[in-house]
């Protein structure tokens, strides 16, 4: 039996969908399996088959960059993996608003600065003050979300990447936690899927594609080939949406169009660096 799995995989007992694909004879001893294989959570074959598509996608970029060995995170490597960081927190917290935090947004807002009570000579045998302890472990917390990310990616970073990569992310937990606290304080907006911490400052008056790319410009000054590709690409997710009010588009919107693209046919690292890179930067800009 071929175990390549193009397409979704109809489990007979459940009648759940699922992800099966034969792992490479390369990458067999370093994965330590024969075929990778996991639920879609769904029994609806048309959302299977956008689940598929964007699944395949995340399991030959992991195997490509297993087969790449360890190797230097340039900046957008860093600002794109602790994005992917803080995107599966939100999704975390959406599922369960209540679920309880170890992480102070006091002690998140100066996470990486020096101790305050810290002295030149330390007696190794008194303990931690608890503002130290808490820095520690909210630390512990950002190496732990990294060093899962990384893994679920493949990638094998040097350990001053793994550091760079643990304070961006960082600032992305200390962020989403912010919001999250007010949102439970009943100081932001509910929406069917979940939470939505941008609608506290959201104005009612739409920001059109248009003019955070002429915000950008101004600002970036690119030349002439990176505007007119880039400004291709924005017309092409406006085309996908329907609309061009970046206040309206979420992270699923940018997932859906990615799982169009790949359903096209289109490479997964051309989708990811141009198109999806350019989106991110102009709209991180905004």
């Amino acid at each position: 039996m071929t175990l390549s799995m193009t397409r979704p995989w109809k489990h007979p007992d459940s009648g759940y969908y699922w992800f099966r694909k034969r792992v490479p004879d390369d990458l067999r001893n370093l994965i330590g399996k024969r075929e990778e294989r996991f639920s879609l959570g769904t029994r609806d074959p048309i959302e299977a088959k956008r689940l598929h598509v964007l699944k395949l996608a995340e399991v030959e970029e992991r195997w490509s960059n297993l087969r790449a060995g360890q190797r230097p995170l340039s900046p957008d490597d860093i600002a794109r993996l602790a994005s992917e960081i803080g995107d599966q927190l939100r999704r975390k917290l959406e599922a369960d608003p209540y679920q309880p935090l170890r992480w102070d947004v006091e002690i998140g807002a100066r996470l990486w600065t020096a101790s305050d009570t810290q002295d030149v000579y330390t007696d190794v045998t008194q303990p931690l003050s608890l503002p130290d302890r808490k820095r520690l472990d909210q630390q512990n917390i950002c190496y732990v979300l990294v060093d899962e990310g990384l893994s679920g990616r493949g990638v094998a970073a040097h350990p001053e990447d793994r550091e760079r990569l643990a304070r961006a992310a960082s600032l992305q937990v200390q962020r989403i936690i912010q919001n999250h606290e007010a949102y439970l304080l009943g100081k932001q907006d509910v929406r069917a899927g979940g939470w939505e911490p941008s609608k506290l400052w959201v104005p009612a008056t739409p920001l059109t594609f248009e003019a955070v790319i002429q915000g950008w410009l101004v600002e970036k000054k690119p030349n002439e080939k990176t505007e007119y590709s880039w400004r291709r690409v924005m017309k092409e997710l406006s085309e996908f949406l329907g609309q061009d009010d970046a206040r309206r588009v979420s992270a699923d919107d940018l997932v859906s169009w990615k799982a169009d693209l790949l359903a096209k046919g289109r490479a997964a690292k051309t989708i990811r660096d141009s198109k999806l890179a350019p989106v991110r930067a102009i709209f991180q800009w905004a």
